[in-house]
């Protein structure tokens, strides 16, 4: 039996440390192609499944940061990470969009309705995915985000589908929020009671789809109610929380200062 140096065990070890937060995306990758199989299906107790399944891709979302942090992730993690996001945060909301809204049997090209809800979920699949590469490379540095993240969207999106919303409102605030996604506004990352506000909206998420799994859409109609609240809440976040003069306002006043001293002894 072949025995390892204590060097390279240790360094084994740190190995096994540092792959948990890579095994959660793959986790989180599994179950957004289960989400993906179960809207193949259209029927209302499937769609209410996928919905499910995107806000336990959340939540594990929400542990696989504090995980890779404290484990050190491997060089792929970020991508697994995006590869995650992408299929959980904005494909399978997408798809949903369109098998609750496209009217089957009638063409794009003929049904303006069915051609607006195309090039909705055209257009999100391209500005999330850009979104999420975008985080990617800049690996989410700062006190806050640069537009809407992805997830707030996807929030949105099933809140509204939940609700059974009229199709002209779930386009119109779609279609609203793609700007928003690829601005350049500062959004507050989910910290302190913003932290809790996140984890309120994930539970009532996982608690609405659950009752609309049990058949019970009276109250789960109160609780995707309270979640589309939240989310146009955190979506609105920037007209109050000013992010960008929080992060830059103490060292732009710094560097101001330093330059007119530099001028005096000039």
């Amino acid at each position: 039996m072949c025995h390892l140096p204590p060097e390279e065990k240790e360094e084994e070890a740190v190995t096994r440390r540092r792959a948990w937060g890579d095994v959660l995306s793959t986790i989180n990758i599994c179950i957004g192609g289960v989400a993906l199989m179960y809207i193949l299906d259209r029927s209302a107790a499937s769609l209410a499944a996928s919905s499910f399944l995107v806000f336990l891709i959340m939540a594990l979302d929400g542990l696989d940061g504090p995980l890779a942090r404290r484990t050190r992730r491997t060089r792929i993690g970020p991508f697994l990470d995006s590869l995650s996001d992408g299929l959980g945060f904005v494909l399978v909301p997408s798809l949903l969009l369109y098998s609750t809204y496209y009217t089957q049997g009638s063409s794009s090209f003929q049904d303006p309705k069915n051609a607006l809800v195309v090039a909705a979920v055209g257009l999100y699949i391209a500005t999330g995915s850009y979104r999420l590469a975008n985080f990617a490379l800049t690996e989410g540095k700062g006190r806050c985000f640069r537009g809407a993240p992805v997830s707030l969207i996807a929030i949105l999106i099933l809140s509204l589908i939940g609700l059974m919303a009229p199709w002209w409102l779930v386009l119109a605030s779609l279609f609203l929020s793609i700007p928003l996604i690829l601005s350049p506004i500062p959004y507050p990352k989910l910290k302190g009671w913003m932290l809790t506000g996140g984890g309120l909206a994930l539970i009532l998420g996982v608690l609405a789809f659950s009752l609309l799994l049990l058949d019970k859409p009276l109250l789960a109609r109160h609780m995707l109610l309270s979640l589309l609240v939240l989310g146009t809440v955190y979506a609105l976040s920037p007209i109050w929380w000013r992010c960008g003069r929080n992060e830059n306002g103490k060292s732009g006043r710094n560097e101001d200062g330093k330059s007119r001293r530099r001028k005096r002894q000039q």
